[in-house]
């Protein structure tokens, strides 16, 4: 019986799924087992969008996967905060940061 998902997915990695990028098949073999945080998903949608995709095509799309889409909370926002060093130091966007809060804490290094 499973607990919960088992992989985190970012913004990039829905992208390359949607776009056949580089890695997309590693994506599709878990895509079912993953989850995807409210803040990622609209990262994506963006991006996708900015690559040429009309919206409604996109949301399409990212509906047809039946994605399990993970509320981006105000706990999750304070929790985020662990994160900002990482964030001054290495660049780690919005999105990366609510990628890993989205994690178990026995899943960060």
């Amino acid at each position: 019986m499973s607990t919960g998902p088992e992989y985190v997915l970012d913004a990039s990695a829905l992208i390359a799924l949607v776009r056949r990028e580089p890695g997309w098949e590693k994506v599709a073999e878990i895509i079912d087992r993953s989850t995807i945080s409210a803040v990622n998903l609209a990262e994506a949608v963006a991006k996708l969008v900015q690559k040429g995709g009309a919206r409604e095509a996109v949301e399409r799309a990212l509906d047809g996967l039946r994605l399990n889409v993970a509320d981006w909370t105000e706990r999750l926002a304070y929790d985020s905060a662990e994160f900002a060093p990482l964030a001054w130091e290495r660049g780690l966007s919005l999105g990366d940061r609510a990628c890993l809060t989205d994690l178990p804490p026995s899943a960060i290094p």
